[in-house]
């Protein structure tokens, strides 16, 4: 364990980790003997950037600046559930909107509603 705590220390770049720290003894043990627990890290990450990329898609497509906080803000309503609920309650907000084809750029929106 103590030659680990020592490479660990020489590894972090920052120089945040102390070698002699129980905490650092503590949290290798941790993600040692729950092997799922790091990588939940990770697709909780990759679950929020897929939330948020949709989020700026959807804003790309209004046409409008994407707002950061009222990403965050429509993710945090939906509560503690999982993301592909979330996505799902996006999905259908978006939806609900007026459907316009940005492929032909020089269309008024009287023209789009007229032909959806």
């Amino acid at each position: 364990m103590a030659r680990r705590n020592s490479w660990y220390h020489r590894a972090n770049q920052r120089g945040w980790s102390d070698a002699s720290s129980r905490l650092v003894g503590f949290e290798q043990l941790l993600y040692l003997r729950q092997p799922g627990y790091g990588p939940s890290y990770i697709v909780g990450k990759l679950d929020l950037d897929h939330l948020l990329a949709l989020a700026a898609h959807r804003a790309d497509l209004d046409r409008k600046p994407f707002d950061n906080r009222a990403a965050f803000a429509a993710i945090f309503a939906s509560g503690i559930v999982p993301p592909a609920i979330i996505e799902d309650e996006m999905e259908t907000a978006s939806e609900e909107l007026e459907f316009v084809d940005l492929s032909e750029p020089d269309l008024d929106l009287g023209e789009a509603n007229a032909r959806h």
